[in-house]
């Protein structure tokens, strides 16, 4: 972990961009059963660096979308109508209406860097791959991290090693930097 603290702290990292000048989103993946280690070495991270980074928990930001209305009637929505009909029609809308995006563009503003955690917790509700398209899509261009539990091959995301996402092939793998 040492190596990616020294890289996101290298005075390089703010201004890199790809060869196609991509924007500078990234994925570190880490095998699931390390998820307590991983949460333990991202606050380790962004305590010591010297560059601002912000740590966006996917699933911590969903509940904050629904703090005004609590978050009580979700759960009983999806006690009375199950867990499809709760995403089809309470969380999806959020998503898709661009709420979620729109709240996490808000949470980065004024930092150097974001991490993305929460990945794993939040997968029933969103995706990592959707989350940085969608802030690809509103010209976010600073440096974000996802931290992903499961395997990144550089096309497709394999989340806890058991589901495989969409195909995605826009995020650098930071391990491949790294952890040589």
């Amino acid at each position: 972990m040492k190596d990616l603290f020294d890289y996101i702290n290298n005075e390089g990292f703010l201004k890199s961009k790809g060869s196609g000048n991509e924007v500078p989103y990234y994925i570190y993946d880490y095998n699931p059963k390390e998820e307590l280690l991983m949460r333990d070495k991202v606050e380790w991270i962004i305590k010591k660096s010297t560059n601002s980074i912000v740590n966006i928990n996917l699933f911590e930001v969903m509940l904050e979308l629904f703090k005004d209305d609590g978050v009580e009637p979700l759960f009983e929505y999806e006690e009375d109508e199950g867990l499809k009909a709760l995403l089809k029609e309470l969380i999806v809308p959020v998503i898709e209406e661009g709420q979620l995006i729109e709240f996490i563009s808000k949470k980065i503003q004024g930092y150097d860097v974001a991490f993305i955690t929460g990945v794993g917790s939040a997968f029933q509700f969103i995706r990592l791959h959707q989350v940085l398209q969608k802030l690809a899509d509103k010209e976010i261009h600073m440096p974000i991290i996802g931290f992903y539990p499961g395997t990144y091959t550089m096309e497709t995301l394999h989340l806890f090693n058991i589901y495989e996402s969409k195909n995605y092939y826009r995020a650098f793998k930071l391990n491949n930097v790294v952890d040589r």
